[in-house]
């Protein structure tokens, strides 16, 4: 597994028919370093739908607070348009506080949901409405949080592994300098 400089230095190959400490290590490296982003991605697409989640939810409360506020409602129970983001693609399309209920809130609303888009809601059922959005916001805050601190931590791995390899690279290199030192 010698590792074969070429006319780029920065381009390896590995021989794996003679392998060497360094060069296991090197190849173990890079696995690792690939493995790192793989998650790294993962956690990256998790907090963007996390975040999108909340935009929605916080898009969603402001109608229901408003709601809430007045008593009123302009185009019935939950049928307030707002800027809805849609969770598979991040577009922005047009939806309704319904919309955020039934496609986030659900789990978190404890008891289900009476919004059903069919006439006003009272005073006192916005103030419950808002209310259930506020504690699914707040788990989604926490959840935020923990995946925050979990991308945090594959971050710390990459940044690791990636001096790891670098640090290994550098001192094998210079071997191969020396070694051709001495040649000379």
């Amino acid at each position: 597994m010698a590792v074969n400089l070429v006319s780029d230095p920065s381009k390896l190959s590995l021989n794996y028919d003679k392998p060497n400490i360094s060069d296991i290590i090197l190849a173990v490296g890079l696995e690792l370093m690939e493995t790192s982003n793989a998650k790294l991605t993962v956690c990256y697409k998790q907090m963007q739908q996390t975040n999108w989640k909340m935009q929605n939810l916080n898009a969603a409360m402001a109608v229901a607070n408003a709601n809430a506020t007045t008593g009123t409602s302009t185009k019935g129970e939950g049928l307030e348009e707002i800027s809805y983001i849609d969770l598979e693609t991040g577009d922005s399309r047009p939806g309704s506080v319904l919309d955020v209920i039934h496609d986030i809130a659900k789990d978190d609303l404890k008891g289900g949901s009476k919004v059903d888009g069919t006439g006003a809601l009272t005073k006192q059922q916005w103030e419950a409405q808002a209310s259930r959005l506020k504690v699914a916001s707040d788990n989604l805050g926490s959840t935020s949080q923990m995946e925050m601190m979990k991308m945090q931590s594959v971050v710390n791995k990459l940044n690791e592994v990636t001096q790891a390899v670098s640090n290994n690279m550098n001192k094998f290199n210079q071997m191969l300098m020396a070694v051709i030192g001495n040649m000379r």
